[in-house]
């Protein structure tokens, strides 16, 4: 799993089914590793602060319909993205960003 590949870490549901927490801080993941995190349905919480993501990367996220933390410091990453990746999260999910995010 892309997780363990990079020295993620990850935490499951007390049955184990399902992941609901990934922290990639620090990890060395792009855009297109994002596509597998985009499936997992019951993600809530998300750290890739620190990472070489960028806006494109974001689509891939957009079916996390669960999701409740998203942290991105120190990423390549602009406000406009992230709103256009969740235009319906009105709150319900906890964007986490720097001074240095693009305000675009």
């Amino acid at each position: 799993m892309l997780i363990e590949r990079f020295g993620g870490k990850m935490k499951r549901s007390p049955d184990g089914k399902t992941v609901f927490l990934v922290n990639l801080r620090g990890k060395p993941i792009i855009d297109t590793d994002l596509i597998a995190l985009g499936n997992l349905q019951d993600l809530e919480f998300l750290f890739l602060d620190n990472t070489k993501i960028t806006d494109q990367g974001l689509e891939h996220l957009k079916h996390l319909r669960k999701l409740k933390v998203l942290s991105l410091a120190g990423t390549n990453t602009s406000l406009s993205a992230i709103r256009g990746t969740f235009p319906n999260a009105d709150g319900s999910i906890q964007i986490d960003v720097d001074d240095k995010i693009k305000r675009k």
